[in-house]
């Protein structure tokens, strides 16, 4: 960049002059005047004008100027089948100069400011691609002394979702040479170029407490706004759960350690094929491997970053003779109750927030079986089946992010689908890992998944399927329990499973595979599968029990509680006298009278069976009463027709709506706001006016209505696309004339504008009725009507229904008088 050469060439001549910085300054505002106008750049191209800069003749915060616009001007260039590693650098407190590390303590820091340095530090620790994480622990280093003030879940997550973009700009400046994909344990494992370009007087700053509490503190910020703080549910305690999981968070290598310390004790007291739960089993254990307390998911052990945890560690040298129960109990800690909590979750849910926290379930006692399941993760083919148009309501519908010939993983992923699908792999490599560790300890492992997932196929399913064997069992979930034919497959390196294996034989009903809208999301029903049937469960459990028992283990456990009890619905028959009365109370079928509404009943009896000169004499002096009132109440009229809306005003010229109001009182009309409803308009969105005329059922609205403005514009393309199919010519001309006529009464308005932004358009055809064109506005395309909810059941009823309901009303009051 020619403008760049000759401002740092121009620089280096007056370097002498006292007034130096001052020129600085203004060739630095032009560099970036120049940068600003300058087109995109391919990552090349950026990489050498950055090694163009000359750190000695630019201050710092110049250079991490140029450095930002050059970001922002940097194309993205990656290949399809080339995938982005994210770089995990959580660990980053521990990796903080001394001076970066006042800053953030400080008072009166500009924190915007020191967002951008701790990024420029992480970025000289070759941080490019940064994940969910990484980012979180880089905003609460800047703005660490305001979130520690007492900010909500709410303001956290706001300050979290406005910062992550500048975070993610100022790293996406071309790599460098060395790339970390994630920090060492110690910094003196990094690269030394690496180590010396961060690290110049050697070492990094020696706050561990800060740094322990900033990543403890980054496990429970919200970074999802499904998470449970912002979705108003009571807060865990500090350090019981990482941000957006629903697991435990014990890692592989902590249940590992849990396993090994229950086989080594069943072996060091002689019972390897002997489980008893009935009485402690010792297990020394030699001081080098003594098994430490865990805590939020960590083996609490000192590692090369100094990361000690706040709770209390056991101590290394305290009883070393414990039996399994009691170091199962030391290494569980808090976990136990975490645990609890987390069973209250579908399994689904389980692990898929932070793969740190996806690994896997923590047995208590002896270890007779482990059963896992990978849980919804994107495995499955049901993103690969078409889905309605009219269920997507303008939505993308679900990609397949798998298929059989990349069972792990498309290569053309990216974003959100790309997480997705790394997340998951992630945490089918622990399962693995855990599986094979438990399976060399002769543990029985069961494997749960969708007969059709794709995880069977992935490459670490493959691993231990080759590698151990064993037995898959295939069974329908309705078999054993469920509600639909969900055919679901167990996999066990034992054979204890197999007597769960059966197939529906079709002979019964099962609920729809038809995916639902709920709350205006699209839900599917394989989420209501997630959970196991509670049968299920039960066979599951009398399987492992029954194996643990031929194996001389004994239960202790009050179950009398928890047995399942069948139900029968037997039906008594009447006897006769009974069945007389429940059969004249229902009536015989040919009754017509019994069908009758009352108002309907009272209007043939006045007209047939009484006599006529007396509906006539009551029709006469109601024509009268309401004739004179319409005389004398022209004042009233013209006070109520001065408080409506000049376009209300114009629409209700010539009507009496005063006189109505009465006569509607009169009658004791139950839609009490019908008048005001007249005068002022009726809504087309939100709640409708419970009117108190139709039997009671409520439906709530699908979306509000600034859901469909921000969604407007995919409603909206929707209904252009719609308007391309024509309707005959004669139809159209005559739809059109009839809005004209329309715009003419001022029923309607022209929109000057064609802006549709933030507005909802509905399309107008027209209909032949009677040998007139009735014009129809579809407000369901456009969503406005999804935006409406009822409180009853609206029934369109004609003339004759409201004449026949008018004149029971008055008979019902007594007043003759008022018969028409």
């Amino acid at each position: 960049m020619k403008q760049l050469q000759a401002a740092q060439r121009f620089l280096s001549g007056i370097r002498e002059l006292a007034t130096y910085a001052n020129f600085v300054e203004k060739q630095a505002a032009g560099v970036k005047k120049s940068l600003e106008k300058m087109p995109a750049v391919s990552p090349g191209e950026a990489a050498g004008l950055l090694g163009a800069i000359d750190p000695q003749v630019w201050s710092p915060s110049h250079v991490e100027g140029f450095r930002l616009l050059l970001a922002s001007k940097t194309k993205a260039v990656v290949a399809d089948n080339v995938r982005t590693t994210q770089q995990d650098f959580a660990t980053l407190p521990f990796f903080l100069t001394e001076e970066l590390c006042q800053k953030i303590l400080g008072e009166g820091t500009d924190r915007d400011q020191l967002l951008f340095d701790v990024c420029a530090h992480a970025a000289k620790l070759t941080l490019r691609v940064a994940t969910e994480g990484s980012k979180a622990t880089i905003i609460a280093l800047a703005y660490w002394t305001q979130l520690c003030q007492g900010m909500t879940a709410k303001e956290k997550y706001n300050l979290y979702l406005q910062k992550k973009p500048v975070v993610t700009k100022y790293l996406s400046v071309p790599p460098s040479s060395t790339t970390i994909l994630e920090l060492p344990v110690s910094w003196k494992d990094l690269p030394s170029e690496v180590a010396q370009s961060v690290f110049p007087t050697g070492k990094p700053m020696e706050r561990k407490e800060f740094a322990a509490d900033v990543m403890q503190f980054v496990r429970n910020m919200p970074l999802r706004k499904d998470h449970k703080l912002l979705q108003g549910e009571a807060d865990i305690a500090a350090g019981s759960v990482s941000s957006g999981s629903a697991s435990s968070g014990l890692s592989v290598d902590a249940i590992c350690k849990v396993v090994e310390a229950c086989s080594r004790g069943m072996q060091n007291a002689g019972t390897q094929q002997v489980l008893s739960l009935s009485s402690p089993v010792t297990c020394p254990v030699p001081a080098q491997k003594e098994l430490l307390a865990i805590e939020d998911g960590l083996v609490e052990e000192k590692t090369p970053t100094g990361c000690l945890p706040k709770k209390s560690v056991q101590d290394e040298q305290k009883d070393p003779e414990m039996s399994v129960e009691q170091q199962l109990e030391a290494l569980q800690g808090n976990a136990r109750l975490l645990e609890e909590a987390a069973l209250k979750r579908p399994a689904s849910k389980k692990g898929l927030k932070r793969p740190a926290a996806a690994n896997g379930t923590v047995a208590y006692a002896a270890i007779c079986a482990a059963e896992g399941s990978t849980g919804s993760l994107q495995g499955g083919t049901g993103r690969g089946r078409p889905i309605k148009s009219s269920l997507l309501r303008g939505r993308k519908a679900p990609a397949p992010l798998r298929s059989d010939l990349q069972p792990d993983g498309l290569d053309n992923l990216e974003g959100l689908d790309k997480l997705k699908t790394e997340l998951a792999n992630q945490l089918y490599e622990g399962i693995t890992k855990l599986i094979l560790f438990a399976a060399g300890l002769d543990i029985c492992v069961v494997v749960e998944n969708p007969t059709n997932s794709l995880y069977w196929k992935t490459s670490f399913a493959q691993k231990f399927l080759t590698i151990l064997g064993g037995y898959m069992t295939d069974f329908h979930n309705c078999c054993h329990g469920g509600s639909r034919d969900k055919l679901t497959s167990f996999w066990s390196n034992k054979d204890w499973m197999q007597p769960l294996q059966m197939f529906c034989d079709g002979q019964h009903q099962h609920q729809s595979w038809r995916p639902k809208i709920r709350d205006g999301r699209l839900v599917f029903p394989t989420a209501e599968e997630a959970a196991y049937p509670w049968l299920l469960c039960a066979r599951i459990i009398n399987l492992v029990l029954d194996m643990a028992q031929r194996f001389g283990a004994v239960m202790h456990v009050d179950i009398s509680k928890d047995q399942t009890v069948e139900c029968h619905h037997v039906g008594v028959p009447h006897d006769p006298m009974a069945f007389l009365e429940k059969a004249i109370d229902a009536g015989h079928p040919k009754d017509l009278e019994r069908h009758v509404d009352p108002t309907m009943h009272e209007v043939l009896m006045d007209n047939f069976h009484r006599p006529p000169h007396l509906l006539a004499g009551r029709r006469i002096d109601f024509i009268k009463k309401y004739t004179q009132l319409a005389t004398t109440s022209k004042a009233e009229e013209l006070k109520l027709r001065l408080k409506m809306p000049p376009h209300i005003r114009k629409l209700m010229k010539g009507k009496r709506l005063h006189l109505l109001g009465v006569m509607l009182a009169d009658l004791g009309f139950p839609d009490k706001d019908l008048l005001h409803g007249l005068c002022n308009g009726f809504k087309l969105s939100g709640w409708m006016p419970d009117s108190n005329l139709f039997p009671r059922k409520v439906r709530n609205p699908t979306l509000t209505v600034d859901a469909l403005k921000q969604s407007s514009n995919s409603f909206n393309e929707k209904v252009m696309q719609q308007m391309s199919i024509r309707q005959e010519g004669v139809l159209e001309q005559d739809t059109w004339g009839e809005t004209e006529h329309e715009i003419e009464q001022d029923w309607i308005w022209e929109d000057t504008t064609s802006d549709w932004t933030g507005k909802s358009v509905a399309r107008r055809f027209g209909i032949r009725q009677g040998g007139k064109t009735r014009v129809i506005d579809d407000c369901t395309v456009c969503g406005l009507n999804l935006t409406v909810g009822t409180k009853e059941k609206f029934a369109l009823q004609l003339i004759n229904y409201v004449e026949c309901w008018t004149i029971a009303s008055s008979a019902r009051k007594g007043n003759t008088a008022k018969y028409l």
